[in-house]
């Protein structure tokens, strides 16, 4: 009986707990995107490390991992930093992605800057 008192007790802890965390933590349908310092609608995936941007107006932006990628310990989480090849509509580049933590990306290149918040994630490809 004792035992699952305290089961009980458990359970409402950490439900409340839960509830805490999904009210604090806005949600948005689609992510923020900041494309050369300018925000505009896209939706973007992530799957393992290869990110995948449609813009607005229909275009695609592509990265894909060029070897090994390097992992940065930081308060909130680790940050994985990868060269990568970046397919822009009618050209590519070759720059940096950074995968933060809590699911933000950001890209770099030459003349290219991409600041992503809530992308969309999932496993290996």
């Amino acid at each position: 009986m004792a035992a699952s008192l305290h089961i009980s007790r458990l359970a409402s802890c950490c439900l409340g707990i839960s509830t805490m965390l999904m009210t604090a933590s806005p949600v948005r349908s689609e992510p923020l995107c900041r494309i050369n310092g300018t925000v505009e609608s896209c939706r973007a995936h992530l799957v393992g490390d290869a990110l995948t941007v449609v813009r607005a107006d229909g275009s695609t932006i592509q990265t894909k991992r060029l070897g090994r990628c390097g992992l940065d310990q930081q308060d909130d989480g680790v940050m994985q930093r990868c060269n990568v090849r970046i397919t822009l509509p009618d050209d590519f580049v070759y720059g940096l992605q950074l995968i933060k933590p809590q699911g933000a990306v950001e890209l770099m290149a030459p003349t290219l800057t991409i600041e992503l918040e809530g992308v969309s994630r999932s496993g290996e490809s």
